[in-house]
C-alpha cells in the first residue's frame, strides 16, 4: 500500500513539473501556392493549326506560328500577324479579363484586334473579338 500512495504522489509531482514548462509551438507558417499561367510560347503553340467555323463551315482558321489565314470558301481573305499576351494587358485589350481566359493580339497593316480565348484545347477553340458586338467565335480543330 506504502509503493502504491508513494507511485501516485510521485506521478502527481511529475504532471504538475510538467504542466509547469509547458511550451507553445508555433503556429504553422502557410505558403500560398502561386498559380502559374503558360508561357506566351506554350499558349502561342495551343493556338496552332487549321480551325473550321462551328457557325460556318466554309470559314477556316489556319494558325501557323505567328500567322493566321482567314479562308473564307476555300479563298484566302486576310493575313495577319498574332502575338500572345496572356496577361491581356496591351492597350487594344483594355475591357478583357484575364482571370477569364488569356488574350492574343491579331496585328493587320493598320490596327490591332485583341481577341479574349475562353477556351483553347486539342479540339476546341473560342474567343472573344474585345468591343466588337457579337465577337463570339467558335472553332474545331480539323489538324
Amino acid at each position: 500500500m506504502e509503493r502504491l500512495l508513494f507511485f501516485v504522489l510521485l506521478s502527481a509531482v511529475l504532471c504538475a513539473c510538467r504542466n509547469q514548462t509547458k511550451t507553445q509551438t508555433p503556429a504553422p507558417i502557410v505558403v500560398e501556392e502561386q498559380q502559374t499561367k503558360p508561357d506566351n510560347n506554350d499558349l502561342l503553340q495551343a493556338l496552332q493549326g487549321k480551325w473550321s467555323s462551328v457557325a460556318d463551315s466554309t470559314y477556316v482558321l489556319e494558325i501557323a506560328d505567328g500567322k493566321m489565314r482567314h479562308i473564307n470558301k476555300g479563298q484566302l481573305s486576310a493575313e495577319t500577324d498574332i502575338e500572345v499576351d496572356g496577361s491581356c494587358s496591351n492597350v487594344a485589350c483594355r475591357g478583357a479579363d484575364a482571370s477569364d481566359g488569356w488574350c492574343f493580339l491579331e496585328k493587320g497593316q493598320f490596327d490591332i484586334q485583341c481577341h479574349l480565348v475562353l477556351k483553347c484545347n486539342p479540339n476546341e477553340l473560342q474567343y472573344a473579338a474585345i468591343g466588337a458586338a457579337n465577337g463570339m467565335l467558335s472553332f474545331k480543330k480539323v489538324r
